[in-house]
């Protein structure tokens, strides 16, 4: 069983700007909204595998960007590189650089069974 919660987009779009107000009331409500989304988010996910989840159930919970206040960049793909984690190399063919998956980390999806 797969199941995708889409939630958080939806909210991020309405409150996620106001964590940069000027009001820190403003600040603070926005604050409040975005953690109980994702407290009853974890909530709902749980409730999911523990009533119907078996050991095949992957719950995801997505959004399709971020979309958090930016002040700073950060490079990861930069950092990736200089620390030895990923390495790139050419296709021959398209001429595009591509993830060398044989001397790149690995992502494991986490999984998480029934907890509260």
């Amino acid at each position: 069983m797969s199941v995708v919660i889409h939630v958080p987009d939806g909210i991020n779009h309405l409150v996620i700007g106001d964590l940069e107000s000027e009001d820190p009331a403003v600040r603070d409500k926005a604050d409040w909204i975005l953690r109980e989304e994702l407290r009853k988010i974890f909530q709902m996910a749980s409730t999911i595998v523990r009533q119907i989840g078996d050991e095949n159930t992957v719950v995801g919970i997505v959004s399709d960007h971020g979309n958090l206040p930016k002040t700073k960049w950060v490079n990861v793909h930069g950092i990736m590189i200089r620390e030895g984690w990923t390495k790139f190399v050419k296709d021959e063919k398209t001429g595009f650089w591509n993830i060398d998956r044989a001397h790149s980390v690995r992502c494991i999806p986490l999984r998480v069974y029934g907890s509260t």
